[in-house]
């Protein structure tokens, strides 16, 4: 089954909202910094209050509610002074508006210092400082809309859920507002509670596809996977381009044990979409058990080709090839993986490995035996490469060779009883029957065996003079 991880896709998904997020917040700052120099009102000791202008030209002052901020004269100038100034200087923006910070100043400036450090990507500093904002004015609105979004943004989920519940429970809860508590909810594996989030924001915003997309993924969550299959065909019907939609119905079908299914829709999916690298792999999974090397190794090496597969997955195909002789499969997933794929030590050993099984399995005796005996200098104590080294050796008829290897094996936790088995056998072809017989006894002392039990009989009995 396709490595499913519903917390993982809302992860992405929460990223590529919280782009979105940014842009909208950034976008406040220029907003809210417009409007707080548009108009003056009448001077009241050291403070204004200034409005927004609405199409009644009636004046509606900043802060006349208790949910927005106030601010004066000066500070109105810097954040007119800061929206002023280009992109490429918000640095110097933030450092303006940052002079006129003080623990009495407008929460005003610190909510605008936010929005421009998550202009930056600096999600931890707009943090702060709407925190900074809050701190000073707790009902500010907008500081708290953002603030649950950074949070989500940041992969503190329990935090987002808190400013949102709060938001909903003010009357705040908007479409917008119900998706992103949703997310918040799925990712605290709450799949019931973000069903129902997610079931809100579609009321209020009809044919929502994140909301749609949310609630296939409760779905899955809470293994209901027949509602999956109706609700993405639904989906499907106006955008069967999306990938995300195939790995959810492919991830149904494969629960439901529907594999056939399961490769229709992956196949279809290919077709209309770039499908993720797993979800390829997958495929290929399907395939192998379904008795289509031929087809497996393609999509292997499909979902290798964009570099972001999973290269243990595929090695652990290409060992499955071997042992069922499917060397050109393996051939090719082998290469694939050593082509496209930036390897860790410890799979490029594992490659290196199944090199020399392939060169083996071709009949390249002494390529392989090169091969093998370069991985003992990286892993001595590796029991499978030291009796495949031992074996190539009885192969080219160093039978004197092969002994070292296999006792070496033989003094590895895991190998004491197949590395003296192994080496019997050899004695015997050897006509060496009392060496074998003694190698067999002590095999049997780590792991007796009636089948060697009574192949030591046969032995004693052909030792006899």
């Amino acid at each position: 089954m396709h490595d499913f991880d519903s917390n993982t896709m809302l992860h992405n998904e929460t990223r590529l909202l919280g782009n979105r997020v940014r842009r909208g917040i950034c976008l406040g700052v220029v907003l809210y910094t417009i409007c707080c120099g548009l108009s003056l009102a009448q001077e009241t000791g050291d403070t204004l209050s200034t409005y927004y202008p609405m199409p009644s030209r009636r004046p509606v002052y900043l802060g006349a509610s208790p949910f927005e901020p106030t601010v004066t004269r000066k500070e109105a100038a810097l954040l007119q002074a800061a929206s002023n100034r280009p992109t490429s200087e918000t640095a110097e923006a933030i450092a303006s508006l940052q002079s006129g910070v003080s623990k009495v100043s407008s929460p005003a400036l610190d909510f605008a210092i936010g929005n421009m450090h998550v202009q930056n990507n600096d999600l931890s500093a707009a943090e702060t400082h709407y925190v900074h904002a809050l701190r000073k004015l707790p009902t500010f609105r907008a500081a708290q809309n953002n603030l649950a979004r950074v949070y989500l943004a940041r992969d503190k989920p329990q935090r987002a859920m808190s400013v949102f519940q709060g938001l909903i429970r003010d009357g705040q809860g908007d479409a917008q507002t119900y998706l992103l508590l949703a997310h918040a909810l799925a990712s605290l594996e709450q799949p019931l509670s973000a069903e129902g989030a997610y079931r809100q924001a579609l009321i209020l915003s009809p044919g929502s596809s994140q909301a749609m997309r949310g609630l296939a993924r409760t779905f899955i969550a809470q293994e209901r996977y027949r509602e999956v299959l109706a609700l993405t065909k639904e989906m499907q019907a106006h955008d069967p381009g999306d990938a995300e939609l195939w790995t959810l119905r492919a991830n149904a079908h494969i629960a439901l044990e529907q594999h056939n299914a399961a490769i229709d829709a992956i196949e279809t999916g290919r077709l209309l979409c770039h499908l993720p690298a797993d979800l390829q792999m997958t495929l290929g999974e399907l395939y192998m058990n379904r008795g289509q090397p031929r087809e497996a190794a393609g999509a292997y090496i499909a979902g290798l080709r964009d570099g972001k597969g999973n290269a243990g997955r595929v090695l652990q195909a290409v060992h499955v090839f071997l042992l069922n002789d499917r060397v050109s499969e393996a051939a090719e997933c082998l290469a694939a993986v050593t082509l496209t794929v930036e390897t860790s030590p410890s799979i490029a050993q594992r490659a290196t490995l199944l090199q020399a099984m392939l060169a083996e399995k071709r009949g390249e005796t002494k390529e392989a035996l090169v091969v093998y005996t370069a991985l003992l200098e990286v892993t001595p104590l590796d029991g499978d490469v030291l009796l495949a080294v031992a074996r190539l050796q009885i192969a080219l008829g160093n039978h004197d060779l092969a002994r070292v290897p296999f006792e070496r094996a033989a003094r590895l936790e895991g190998f004491e009883s197949r590395g003296r088995i192994l080496h019997a056998q050899m004695e015997v072809q050897q006509k060496r029957y009392a060496a074998a017989i003694l190698l067999l006894e002590q095999a049997q002392v780590f792991d007796e065996n009636q089948h060697v039990t009574r192949y030591l009989d046969q032995l004693r009995r052909l030792s006899r003079p």
